[in-house]
């Protein structure tokens, strides 16, 4: 076997895990998950709300059942579009998340590929969003916040987000 067929060959073998781990993984995309589940919750919240004041307002029940009808719809076509939201965010952050994979499986030789699911992911959503270190659930992120507990001055401002206090983005 030539030195080309042996880099076509670890180019497939390496297409081949990227598109097995790539897709394994692209779902748990950290920043775009936690902006759809606040939307969801914030839409069921919304929505049961309502639904509980047409259901207190005292109206005839063929009207509070239709208006409990256009609730449900609304919800449902919330709930989707806040499902097609996600969607997209991860779909943004496919491409450099397979070169992270790719990168991270060369790095370690291979080794990552045999490890335990996520034990040696890193999440480029995470970090394009603004979080270097990983998300708010990351283990230095809390013992981060283990160490400041609830400290709002300026040294824990910058400690906690020094990406946007440098650009000015937070005030600090």
């Amino acid at each position: 076997m030539n030195f080309s067929s042996r880099v076509a060959s670890a180019t497939s073998a390496l297409a081949l895990v990227i598109s097995v781990t790539g897709a394994a993984q692209a779902a748990s995309s950290g920043v775009c998950n936690r902006a759809h589940s606040n939307a969801v919750a914030q839409t069921n919240q919304h929505m049961n709300q309502w639904a509980a004041g047409i259901e207190d307002a005292g109206l005839p029940r063929n009207l509070t059942v239709a208006m409990l009808e256009v609730i449900e719809a609304t919800r449902a076509n919330a709930l989707a579009e806040a499902a097609a939201a996600r969607d997209d965010c991860t779909n943004s952050t496919a491409a450099p998340q397979d070169i992270i994979d790719a990168s991270v499986l060369v790095i370690s030789g291979g080794l990552s590929a045999l490890f335990p699911n996520n034990m040696a992911y890193v999440d480029i959503s995470e970090i394009m969003g603004g979080y270097p270190l990983g998300g708010p659930d990351a283990l230095i992120p809390r013992f981060r916040e283990q160490i400041l507990g609830n400290g709002n001055g300026t040294i824990a401002n910058i400690i906690r987000d020094p990406i946007r206090c440098v650009t000015f983005r937070r005030r600090c």
